[in-house]
């Protein structure tokens, strides 16, 4: 079964009056009615059935085909239909134009049907004529364009500290020497063991002399550090920049929907039996800040590191290698006993010879420059330090712009709108 229709008889505006609607078409109607201008027209097939609107021809579905025109304008088609009680009516279709009298656009437009209950006709049957006193405003569509500009960002209430980021140091070279270590072979020679007197000695013939190494040694100097417990330091650690909304320099004034005593619009429609309740809303105006570009920032993590801690730091002494020369050293071939004034005793001995390549080794003493000698730490120097931040605090955006386009102003009536019926 198809809905029931349904009318709007009287309109409730927002300052809780009630009118009864004046239907100027239907009374144009019934003047063509009482001066006989006004033709009916039954529709029988699609020729003359308004275009588009189908009916049912015992069986057969007429679909019209008639265009509406200044020829099909003031007269009323009666469309064939049936509704759920059985009865025979007719929908009641009429032509009007939508344009200018000097350019008309004419389309159907739909009546009603012929089952009229004239107890609906209220008031608006003894009324002569209801007249709207429109008050608008311009208010913002649903279109509307918002566009915030960027904002800064600022923080308030942040710490920092300072924390050690290098330590110079001053290096001077380690000092070196060439020396010739001991030889891979030993030799052996007889050496004078004692003298005693008058004895029987022993005639010794020397050989080819050979060559031993003649070892000196100087005092020097080094610095001993000793080093502590090692210490924790904060070590930061600088993150991808980011860029964070910047706010505006001022706010802008925008409207919006709320509760005030200032220009309404229509809110709500409601429809109660056949009256229509129109409800309102104020549109008030207040500020809002939009944003204004950007600003990038970098974040820091932090993480606790090792460091080392000097306890101490002296000086102290050692005999170190100074030169290393060579001698000649006789060797003994053969020997013999005779008979001498004293008696010396030979002792067999053994020296060491020297290597075949000299090497070198550090005297423990620094200097300015040295070919040879590395690179050794002499001084800490004053340490390198930064300031990194350990709280951000509270970040506080600045005011932002907020521009309001303009392209979906429409007017809308405000509560000072009210309908005079006579």
């Amino acid at each position: 079964m198809a809905d029931p229709k349904l009318y709007i008889s009287r309109i409730t505006l927002p300052d809780g009056k009630t009118y009864e609607i004046k239907d100027a078409e239907a009374r144009e109607l019934i003047a063509q009615i009482a001066a006989g201008s006004l033709a009916f027209v039954k529709c029988t097939a699609a020729g003359d059935t308004p275009d588009g609107v189908t009916w049912d021809d015992d069986g057969t579905s007429v679909v019209g085909t008639l265009t509406a025109s200044s020829e099909t304008n003031g007269k009323i088609y009666l469309v064939p239909s049936v509704n759920g009680k059985g009865k025979d009516i007719f929908d009641e279709y009429t032509t009007i134009n939508t344009g200018t009298k000097e350019s008309p656009t004419w389309i159907w437009e739909k009546l009603g049907d012929t089952e009229i209950n004239f107890d609906n006709l209220g008031q608006l049957a003894t009324k002569n004529s209801v007249t709207l006193n429109k008050q608008s405003d311009s208010v913002l569509g649903v279109s509307t364009t918002f566009t915030n500009a960027a904002s800064a960002v600022t923080f308030s209430g942040d710490s920092s500290d300072t924390f050690v980021k290098s330590y110079p140091g001053s290096t001077q070279k380690l000092a070196t020497t060439s020396i010739k270590g001991v030889g891979a072979t030993d030799v052996t020679f007889n050496a004078i063991d004692s003298d005693p007197g008058t004895v029987t000695a022993t005639k010794v013939v020397f050989g080819t002399d050979t060559s031993a190494s003649v070892v000196t040694k100087a005092a020097k100097q080094a610095t001993n550090v000793v080093l502590g417990e090692a210490d924790t330091a904060s070590k930061a650690t600088a993150g991808t920049a980011v860029s964070l909304a910047k706010p505006a320099a001022a706010a802008t004034n925008v409207s919006y929907i709320g509760n005030a005593s200032t220009a309404n619009v229509l809110e709500t429609a409601t429809v109660s039996g056949e009256t229509l309740t129109i409800g309102k809303v104020a549109v008030v105006q207040g500020q809002v800040t939009g944003t204004n570009g950007s600003e990038s920032i970098t974040p820091y993590t932090f993480a606790d590191v090792s460091v080392p801690v000097i306890t101490s730091n002296t000086v102290v002494s050692f005999d170190a290698i100074d030169t290393l020369g060579s001698v000649v050293v006789p060797v003994v071939s053969s020997s013999q006993d005779v008979t001498a004034a004293g008696q010396i005793t030979l002792a067999s001995k053994t020296a060491a010879t020297s290597a075949a390549n000299a090497i070198t080794v550090a005297t423990g003493k620094v200097a300015a420059t040295d070919a040879n000698g590395d690179d050794v730490l002499v001084d800490l120097g004053t340490a390198v330090t930064g300031s990194a931040v350990t709280g951000l605090g509270t970040a506080t955006a600045a005011a932002q712009t907020i521009t309001v386009g303009t392209n979906d102003q429409v007017t809308a009536l405000t509560s000072g709108t009210d309908v005079t019926v006579a």
